[in-house]
């Protein structure tokens, strides 16, 4: 994926950043990882040319059912049937949990940096933020 698109000729690449340092308290360390910042908005309309006239735009998932050879998504606008669903939902895991996908929250991290040119931070770096006794 990094070395497809490193390029900055590409409308949805922000940044490649190279440095992640992780503050807990007062430690800390810094790791050497290429990764790229996307703009997550231009990459999804990217990925999504071949089909984007089979995209439902504006169409919230309401609850899903499996069925034998297909899968009903029920959205705001009304009821879709699907051989293949992908769960692209975020931080929300109420549906991945429903289907039994996943058990347990996963814990999860603050993290920032990448694009950012403001107040000294340096945009090649990536910032992680532990806290004791705190979920990101």
């Amino acid at each position: 994926f990094l070395q497809f698109f490193k390029h900055k000729e590409y409308s949805f690449v922000k940044n490649t950043v190279s440095s992640h340092e992780i503050i807990y308290g007062k430690l800390k360390r810094t790791v050497k990882v290429n990764f790229l910042a996307l703009n997550r908005e231009k990459f999804e309309q990217f990925l999504a040319g071949p089909i984007r006239k089979r995209i439902k735009l504006s169409t919230n998932c309401r609850d899903i059912n499996v069925k034998k050879d297909y899968a009903e998504i029920k959205t705001n606008k009304g009821t879709i049937k699907a051989k293949i669903v992908i769960l692209a939902n975020g931080a929300n895991y109420q549906l991945q949990k429903k289907l039994g996908l996943m058990k347990n929250d996963p814990d999860l991290v603050v993290g920032y940096g990448g694009i950012y040119k403001i107040n000294g931070i340096d945009e090649d770096k990536f910032y992680y933020f532990f806290e004791k006794n705190k979920k990101g």
